[in-house]
């Protein structure tokens, strides 16, 4: 303990003498010997807190607190100053395996949806790296499918990085935890790439007819497709009952009676059945 007080003594006389490399030294020597002799890891914690704020780059600061966050990914308090250090450095690299180590032992669902989507910024705004962020998205979305935009980031990067099968994969694998309102949403979204992305129009098909079991509110993008889709695919029967659904919704004269027509055409060139 006499030996605690003196470091500190001397941190504060080097401080007073502006002495920098000074009252570091003895700072770190100081939260040494809190943390190996006296076992006071809070005030140890505290030193290399002090330390890392006149110099973010102290290597044997930096260890230290690495060390302490990689024992125990729940100390929020090393964590944020470790953080707090990388970004002065510019250690984006680093400061993403730490948020990832964190994120991968945290409890809380909210919190660990939080640190995914850190991580995923840092992957592509910093790291350059669509693809890596991703995965990052990928996982807070598993965390909670039903958050819209949660979803939207993700789509977005899906579509940035090219990751379609990965996307609707993720889509269908959780496609039962959703809410009703996300569920029709995410249908739709699954028809599209599955006719857009991934030239699947029988699983387009699916998922446009999905979403329609769902809502009727659907139906403003869900027929539409389907009448394409029905078409590419010469399903006659279902493309006829499609029509008559876009002809009963349409509100327009000119596109009713423009529906009906190609309605009764297929009727008699394709089923047989001029009525």
């Amino acid at each position: 303990v006499e030996l605690a007080d003196a470091l500190g003594r001397e941190a504060k006389a080097a401080d007073a003498a502006e002495d920098t490399n000074a009252a570091l030294q003895f700072r770190y020597r100081l939260a040494d010997l809190k943390e190996t002799r006296l076992l006071d890891k809070e005030g140890a914690l505290g030193m290399y807190e002090e330390i890392l704020a006149i110099r973010s780059d102290h290597e044997e600061a930096l260890t230290r607190v690495e060390a302490l966050v990689q024992k125990d990914p729940l100390n929020g308090r090393a964590a944020e100053a470790l953080a707090k250090a990388y970004e002065l450095n510019g250690s984006w690299a680093k400061l993403a395996g730490m948020i990832e180590l964190r994120a991968g032992m945290q409890p809380d669902s909210d919190e660990r949806k939080r640190l995914f989507l850190i991580l995923a910024e840092i992957r592509e705004k910093r790291l350059q790296n669509p693809e890596v962020a991703f995965l990052a998205l990928s996982k807070a979305f598993r965390v909670d499918p039903s958050d819209a935009a949660v979803r939207a980031e993700m789509e977005r990067l899906g579509e940035l990085s090219e990751h379609h099968e990965e996307l609707a994969s993720l889509y269908e694998e959780e496609f039962d935890r959703l809410p009703t309102a996300s569920s029709i949403q995410v249908a739709l979204t699954l028809g599209k790439i599955y006719e857009e992305r991934l030239a699947e129009p029988d699983m387009a098909i699916r998922y446009f007819e999905k979403a329609r079991e769902l809502s009727e509110d659907a139906n403003a993008v869900a027929l539409p497709a389907l009448d394409r889709l029905y078409r590419a695919t010469e399903k006659w029967t279902e493309l006829a009952h499609v029509l008559e659904l876009e002809a009963k919704a349409e509100q327009s004269a000119d596109e009713k009676a423009a529906l009906l027509f190609r309605l009764g055409q297929l009727c008699e060139e394709r089923l047989n059945d001029p009525q």
